[in-house]
Protein backbone atom coordinates (compact mmCIF):
# COMPACT_ATOMS: atom_id res chain seq x y z
CA UNK A 1 0.00 0.00 0.00
CA UNK A 2 2.51 2.48 0.71
CA UNK A 3 4.70 0.98 -1.93
CA UNK A 4 8.14 0.66 0.71
CA UNK A 5 10.20 -2.23 1.80
CA UNK A 6 9.34 -4.19 4.39
CA UNK A 7 12.39 -3.33 6.41
CA UNK A 8 11.25 0.59 5.81
CA UNK A 9 7.97 -0.08 7.63
CA UNK A 10 9.43 -1.94 10.32
CA UNK A 11 11.76 0.73 11.03
CA UNK A 12 9.22 3.48 10.95
CA UNK A 13 6.86 1.36 13.72
CA UNK A 14 9.52 0.59 15.69
CA UNK A 15 11.18 4.16 15.49
CA UNK A 16 14.70 3.17 14.62
CA UNK A 17 15.44 5.99 12.15
CA UNK A 18 17.65 5.46 8.69
CA UNK A 19 14.77 6.63 6.59
CA UNK A 20 13.73 9.21 4.59
CA UNK A 21 10.84 11.46 5.49
CA UNK A 22 8.98 10.68 2.53
CA UNK A 23 9.21 7.28 3.14
CA UNK A 24 8.06 7.57 6.71
CA UNK A 25 4.92 10.15 6.15
CA UNK A 26 3.90 7.11 3.34
CA UNK A 27 3.99 4.78 5.59
CA UNK A 28 2.22 6.49 8.87
CA UNK A 29 -0.28 7.67 5.88
CA UNK A 30 -1.09 3.57 5.80
CA UNK A 31 -0.62 3.17 9.35
CA UNK A 32 -3.66 5.46 10.47
CA UNK A 33 -5.97 4.26 7.42
CA UNK A 34 -5.61 0.89 8.46
CA UNK A 35 -5.74 1.59 12.88
CA UNK A 36 -2.53 -0.14 12.99
CA UNK A 37 -1.69 -0.94 16.77
CA UNK A 38 1.34 -2.99 17.25
CA UNK A 39 1.10 -6.06 18.96
CA UNK A 40 3.03 -4.89 22.58
CA UNK A 41 3.26 -8.31 24.00
CA UNK A 42 5.21 -9.30 20.96
CA UNK A 43 7.58 -6.05 21.35
CA UNK A 44 8.61 -7.05 25.15
CA UNK A 45 9.33 -10.57 24.26
CA UNK A 46 11.14 -8.73 21.16
CA UNK A 47 13.65 -6.52 23.54
CA UNK A 48 14.34 -9.41 25.15
CA UNK A 49 15.54 -7.43 28.10
CA UNK A 50 14.36 -4.85 30.90
CA UNK A 51 13.14 -1.40 29.35
CA UNK A 52 15.66 0.96 30.86
CA UNK A 53 14.63 4.56 31.85
CA UNK A 54 16.86 7.21 32.90
CA UNK A 55 15.22 9.41 35.66
CA UNK A 56 16.80 13.41 36.68
CA UNK A 57 15.31 14.45 39.05
CA UNK A 58 16.72 16.69 42.27
CA UNK A 59 18.02 14.78 45.74
CA UNK A 60 14.89 13.67 47.54
CA UNK A 61 17.42 13.95 50.77
CA UNK A 62 18.43 17.31 49.80
CA UNK A 63 14.96 18.18 49.53
CA UNK A 64 11.75 15.94 50.76
CA UNK A 65 9.42 17.19 48.17
CA UNK A 66 10.98 14.67 45.70
CA UNK A 67 10.68 11.43 47.59
CA UNK A 68 7.06 11.44 45.95
CA UNK A 69 8.50 11.91 42.56
CA UNK A 70 10.87 8.72 43.01
CA UNK A 71 7.57 7.16 45.26
CA UNK A 72 5.48 7.55 41.84
CA UNK A 73 8.31 5.97 40.04
CA UNK A 74 8.53 2.80 41.68
CA UNK A 75 4.95 2.46 41.76
CA UNK A 76 4.78 2.62 38.06
CA UNK A 77 7.05 0.27 38.02
CA UNK A 78 5.26 -2.12 39.73
CA UNK A 79 2.26 -1.06 37.62
CA UNK A 80 4.30 -1.54 34.08
CA UNK A 81 5.58 -4.40 35.22
CA UNK A 82 4.44 -6.32 31.91
CA UNK A 83 6.73 -4.29 30.32
CA UNK A 84 9.98 -4.83 32.41
CA UNK A 85 10.48 -0.99 32.77
CA UNK A 86 14.04 -0.53 35.10
CA UNK A 87 14.51 3.22 36.35
CA UNK A 88 18.10 4.43 36.64
CA UNK A 89 17.52 7.30 39.01
CA UNK A 90 20.10 10.56 39.13
CA UNK A 91 19.25 12.82 42.08
CA UNK A 92 21.46 16.25 41.81
CA UNK A 93 21.39 19.35 43.79
CA UNK A 94 19.54 21.68 42.46
CA UNK A 95 21.52 24.53 43.30
CA UNK A 96 24.39 23.10 41.12
CA UNK A 97 23.97 23.05 37.63
CA UNK A 98 27.38 21.64 37.27
CA UNK A 99 26.42 18.51 38.86
CA UNK A 100 22.96 18.26 36.43
CA UNK A 101 24.97 18.44 33.24
CA UNK A 102 27.75 15.43 34.49
CA UNK A 103 24.22 13.86 35.18
CA UNK A 104 22.94 14.38 32.10
CA UNK A 105 25.77 13.27 29.94
CA UNK A 106 26.11 10.28 32.19
CA UNK A 107 22.41 9.43 31.18
CA UNK A 108 23.16 9.94 27.30
CA UNK A 109 26.19 7.37 27.84
CA UNK A 110 24.14 5.18 29.08
CA UNK A 111 22.16 4.72 26.15
CA UNK A 112 18.96 3.84 28.27
CA UNK A 113 15.77 3.26 25.78
CA UNK A 114 14.03 6.45 27.61
CA UNK A 115 15.01 9.88 29.29
CA UNK A 116 12.66 11.37 32.05
CA UNK A 117 13.81 14.54 33.51
CA UNK A 118 12.95 17.71 35.60
CA UNK A 119 14.62 20.75 33.65
CA UNK A 120 15.60 22.96 37.13
CA UNK A 121 18.25 24.53 34.63
CA UNK A 122 16.76 26.15 31.79
CA UNK A 123 20.21 26.74 29.59
CA UNK A 124 21.52 22.97 30.96
CA UNK A 125 17.92 21.05 30.24
CA UNK A 126 17.87 23.15 26.45
CA UNK A 127 21.53 21.52 25.78
CA UNK A 128 20.39 18.22 27.18
CA UNK A 129 17.15 18.25 25.04
CA UNK A 130 19.21 19.17 21.99
CA UNK A 131 21.45 15.72 23.09
CA UNK A 132 18.39 13.44 23.47
CA UNK A 133 17.18 14.03 20.50
CA UNK A 134 19.80 13.88 18.50
CA UNK A 135 20.37 10.22 20.11
CA UNK A 136 16.81 9.75 19.00
CA UNK A 137 15.73 8.77 22.79
CA UNK A 138 12.36 9.01 23.91
CA UNK A 139 11.95 11.49 26.58
CA UNK A 140 9.39 13.52 28.43
CA UNK A 141 9.70 16.36 31.18
CA UNK A 142 8.20 16.85 34.47
CA UNK A 143 7.45 19.13 36.88
CA UNK A 144 8.23 21.88 34.60
CA UNK A 145 8.58 23.07 31.03
CA UNK A 146 11.51 24.79 29.17
CA UNK A 147 11.16 27.11 25.99
CA UNK A 148 13.99 25.69 23.26
CA UNK A 149 12.04 27.33 20.16
CA UNK A 150 9.68 23.83 19.89
CA UNK A 151 7.23 22.28 21.86
CA UNK A 152 8.42 19.69 24.12
CA UNK A 153 6.78 16.54 25.99
CA UNK A 154 5.73 17.59 29.53
CA UNK A 155 3.61 16.36 31.96
CA UNK A 156 2.69 19.19 34.95
CA UNK A 157 1.12 22.45 36.01
CA UNK A 158 0.96 25.04 33.77
CA UNK A 159 3.41 27.17 35.70
CA UNK A 160 2.36 30.59 34.68
CA UNK A 161 -1.53 30.24 35.59
CA UNK A 162 -0.35 28.53 39.08
CA UNK A 163 1.69 32.04 39.40
CA UNK A 164 -2.00 33.79 38.43
CA UNK A 165 -4.01 30.99 40.97
CA UNK A 166 -1.54 32.03 43.77
CA UNK A 167 -2.40 35.38 42.92
CA UNK A 168 -5.88 34.93 43.31
CA UNK A 169 -5.81 33.49 46.52
CA UNK A 170 -4.27 36.26 48.14
CA UNK A 171 -6.05 39.10 46.44
CA UNK A 172 -9.43 37.18 48.20
CA UNK A 173 -7.61 36.45 51.14
CA UNK A 174 -6.64 40.32 51.67
CA UNK A 175 -10.52 41.78 50.13
CA UNK A 176 -10.61 45.30 48.69
CA UNK A 177 -8.16 46.29 51.15
CA UNK A 178 -5.22 44.15 49.06
CA UNK A 179 -2.22 47.23 48.41
CA UNK A 180 1.02 45.02 48.97
CA UNK A 181 2.40 41.62 48.45
CA UNK A 182 5.34 39.59 47.69
CA UNK A 183 6.35 36.46 45.98
CA UNK A 184 9.54 34.88 47.75
CA UNK A 185 11.88 32.58 45.82
CA UNK A 186 14.55 30.43 47.83
CA UNK A 187 17.28 28.48 47.04
CA UNK A 188 17.63 28.39 43.64
CA UNK A 189 19.59 30.88 41.10
CA UNK A 190 15.96 32.51 39.70
CA UNK A 191 17.66 34.02 36.57
CA UNK A 192 18.06 30.02 35.14
CA UNK A 193 15.24 28.75 37.22
CA UNK A 194 12.00 28.51 34.51
CA UNK A 195 9.84 26.53 37.12
CA UNK A 196 9.81 30.28 39.04
CA UNK A 197 10.24 32.68 36.38
CA UNK A 198 7.18 31.31 35.07
CA UNK A 199 5.14 31.33 38.85
CA UNK A 200 6.19 35.27 39.23
CA UNK A 201 5.28 36.15 35.74
CA UNK A 202 1.63 34.77 36.37
CA UNK A 203 1.62 35.94 39.79
CA UNK A 204 2.29 39.43 38.59
CA UNK A 205 -0.18 39.58 35.72
CA UNK A 206 -3.13 38.56 37.58
CA UNK A 207 -2.39 41.69 40.34
CA UNK A 208 -1.58 44.05 37.60
CA UNK A 209 -4.76 43.36 35.78
CA UNK A 210 -6.25 43.99 39.28
CA UNK A 211 -5.00 47.81 39.18
CA UNK A 212 -1.93 46.98 41.89
CA UNK A 213 0.87 48.59 40.76
CA UNK A 214 3.74 46.80 39.97
CA UNK A 215 6.06 48.68 42.28
CA UNK A 216 3.63 47.24 45.22
CA UNK A 217 4.13 43.21 44.42
CA UNK A 218 7.45 43.12 45.32
CA UNK A 219 10.11 39.98 44.72
CA UNK A 220 13.10 38.50 46.45
CA UNK A 221 15.52 35.84 45.67
CA UNK A 222 17.05 33.98 48.48
CA UNK A 223 19.36 31.52 48.07
CA UNK A 224 21.90 31.44 51.70
CA UNK A 225 23.29 28.00 53.13
CA UNK A 226 24.12 29.70 56.09
CA UNK A 227 20.54 29.67 58.44
CA UNK A 228 21.10 32.77 60.63
CA UNK A 229 22.22 34.63 57.38
CA UNK A 230 18.51 33.41 55.46
CA UNK A 231 16.43 34.66 59.19
CA UNK A 232 17.77 38.19 58.83
CA UNK A 233 17.59 38.93 55.01
CA UNK A 234 13.28 37.92 55.53
CA UNK A 235 13.66 39.57 58.91
CA UNK A 236 15.32 42.73 57.04
CA UNK A 237 12.24 42.24 53.90
CA UNK A 238 9.41 42.43 56.82
CA UNK A 239 11.30 45.35 58.89
CA UNK A 240 11.23 47.70 55.42
CA UNK A 241 7.80 46.84 54.48
CA UNK A 242 5.70 47.03 57.59
CA UNK A 243 2.73 47.28 55.27
CA UNK A 244 3.27 44.09 53.65
CA UNK A 245 -0.02 42.37 53.56
CA UNK A 246 0.43 38.95 52.07
CA UNK A 247 3.37 36.34 50.51
CA UNK A 248 3.03 33.71 47.87
CA UNK A 249 6.00 31.23 48.09
CA UNK A 250 6.96 29.94 44.74
CA UNK A 251 9.20 26.39 46.15
CA UNK A 252 8.09 24.06 48.44
CA UNK A 253 9.72 26.60 51.25
CA UNK A 254 6.56 28.37 52.58
CA UNK A 255 7.67 27.18 56.01
CA UNK A 256 10.58 29.35 55.97
CA UNK A 257 8.64 32.87 56.03
CA UNK A 258 5.34 30.78 58.19
CA UNK A 259 8.18 30.15 60.80
CA UNK A 260 9.54 33.84 60.75
CA UNK A 261 5.51 35.17 61.17
CA UNK A 262 4.74 32.94 63.81
CA UNK A 263 7.71 33.93 65.57
CA UNK A 264 7.57 37.72 65.35
CA UNK A 265 3.73 37.67 65.41
CA UNK A 266 2.82 39.08 62.50
CA UNK A 267 -0.59 39.20 60.47
CA UNK A 268 0.12 37.94 57.15
CA UNK A 269 -1.42 36.20 54.28
CA UNK A 270 0.76 33.08 53.00
CA UNK A 271 0.30 31.01 49.99
CA UNK A 272 3.04 28.69 50.15
CA UNK A 273 3.59 24.66 47.41
CA UNK A 274 3.92 21.03 47.94
CA UNK A 275 2.84 19.34 50.62
CA UNK A 276 5.83 18.57 52.71
CA UNK A 277 5.50 18.33 56.35
CA UNK A 278 6.94 21.77 57.34
CA UNK A 279 4.05 23.10 55.21
CA UNK A 280 1.12 20.70 56.22
CA UNK A 281 2.18 21.64 60.27
CA UNK A 282 1.68 25.11 59.66
CA UNK A 283 -1.24 25.09 57.28
CA UNK A 284 -2.95 22.88 60.70
CA UNK A 285 -1.61 26.09 63.00
CA UNK A 286 -3.21 28.77 60.39
CA UNK A 287 0.01 30.32 60.07
CA UNK A 288 -0.20 29.56 56.12
CA UNK A 289 -3.35 29.88 54.77
CA UNK A 290 -3.01 27.75 51.43
CA UNK A 291 -0.72 25.35 50.16
CA UNK A 292 -0.70 24.68 46.21
CA UNK A 293 -0.54 20.91 45.59
CA UNK A 294 0.75 19.62 41.55
CA UNK A 295 0.75 16.17 43.02
CA UNK A 296 4.55 15.07 42.03
CA UNK A 297 3.18 11.53 42.60
CA UNK A 298 1.19 11.19 39.48
CA UNK A 299 3.29 13.39 37.59
CA UNK A 300 5.90 10.79 37.84
CA UNK A 301 3.10 7.56 36.89
CA UNK A 302 1.41 9.99 33.96
CA UNK A 303 5.27 10.51 32.90
CA UNK A 304 6.22 6.45 32.86
CA UNK A 305 2.81 5.51 30.65
CA UNK A 306 2.99 7.97 28.10
CA UNK A 307 6.63 6.87 27.64
CA UNK A 308 5.76 3.39 27.69
CA UNK A 309 2.69 4.11 24.85
CA UNK A 310 5.84 5.83 22.95
CA UNK A 311 8.38 2.65 23.16
CA UNK A 312 5.78 -0.15 22.52
CA UNK A 313 3.13 1.85 20.85
CA UNK A 314 5.10 4.59 18.76
CA UNK A 315 2.53 7.34 19.99
CA UNK A 316 3.50 10.88 19.12
CA UNK A 317 4.89 12.54 22.44
CA UNK A 318 4.83 16.35 21.36
CA UNK A 319 2.31 17.73 23.62
CA UNK A 320 1.86 19.05 27.44
CA UNK A 321 -0.44 16.89 29.47
CA UNK A 322 -1.05 19.51 32.32
CA UNK A 323 -2.18 18.15 35.82
CA UNK A 324 -4.98 20.16 38.20
CA UNK A 325 -3.81 22.50 40.75
CA UNK A 326 -4.92 21.15 44.09
CA UNK A 327 -5.51 23.96 46.71
CA UNK A 328 -5.14 23.23 49.72
CA UNK A 329 -6.06 24.44 53.21
CA UNK A 330 -6.63 23.37 56.98
CA UNK A 331 -10.05 21.80 56.86
CA UNK A 332 -9.30 19.23 53.28
CA UNK A 333 -5.75 18.99 53.91
CA UNK A 334 -5.76 15.82 54.82
CA UNK A 335 -7.36 13.94 51.77
CA UNK A 336 -4.01 15.25 49.70
CA UNK A 337 -1.50 13.80 51.73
Amino acid sequence: MANVSRGTVDRVIYNRGNVSEKSRLKVEKVLREINYSPNVNAKVLKLGKPTSVGVLFPSATLDIYWQKAKDGFMSASKELRVYNLEFHFYEFDNLNASQFKTMSHDAIENKHDAIIFAPFFNKESIDFVASIEKNNIPYILFNCNIDNGHQTPFVGQDLFQSGRIAGSLLYKLLGRNCQKVAIFHFDEPFENAPHMQQKQAGFEDFFISKGVPKHQVLTYNINEVEHTVESLKIKQVFDQHPDLQGVFVSTSKAYKIGHYVKKAGLDIRIVGCDLIPSNIDLVREEVIDIVLCQNIFHQAVKASKLLVDKIFSNRMLNEEYHVPVNICFKENIDFFK
